[in-house]
């Protein structure tokens, strides 16, 4: 038996057919969502993740942009002359960027939602070794224990509700 050969007996058939992606799926999904929402008009500025799980997606919306929204009024408020008003709409339309006022998770377990208070926390505070960025406006952000079996009059009002890498759970109840 030549040593190839021997080389393929030793995978198991289970790791021979197994597919890897990169940036792993849940990276590429979670790029998906946040490309979507910033392409949204108007902007979306409260979202609601369901089945948060350890906070990643509400880690990203966390972040501050790069800079703060120029409102539409404002050459008119200023004075910039009609010229120089398509100059600064085209520069603004390059950076699109989230700015969102307020976002909230849920979840099942207790355990993951300390993990996404934990994530969120240091993206409010900066990491050891990273100074935290300063935010140019407020963001108000809460995350829920719970489930979609009954209403919950805390989630109406948001632009955006996210549910992603959630599996669906089947609670079966005895006659």
């Amino acid at each position: 038996m030549d040593t190839q050969h021997k080389a393929q007996d030793s995978i198991p058939d289970r790791d021979l057919h197994r597919v890897y992606f990169y940036p792993p799926l849940h990276e590429q999904r979670r790029a998906w969502i946040l490309d979507v929402l910033r392409g949204e008009r108007p902007r979306i500025s409260s979202i609601l993740d369901i089945g948060c799980g350890e906070g990643t997606l509400l880690g990203a919306l966390c972040q501050p942009a790069e800079c703060h929204p120029i409102p539409d009024d404002f050459d008119a408020r200023f004075g910039v002359p009609s010229g120089d008003e398509i100059r600064l709409r085209s520069v603004i339309d390059m950076v699109e960027s989230m700015y969102p006022e307020k976002i909230a998770g849920l979840d099942v377990s207790a355990g993951v939602l300390e993990l996404a208070k934990t994530l969120l926390e240091n993206q409010a505070n900066g990491y050891p070794f990273l100074p935290p960025k300063p935010r140019w406006q407020e963001l108000k952000v809460q995350l829920w224990k719970g489930g979609l079996e009954e209403y919950n009059p805390a989630f109406n009002g948001y632009d955006c509700i996210v549910s992603t890498e959630v599996y669906v759970q089947v609670l079966t109840t005895p006659n």
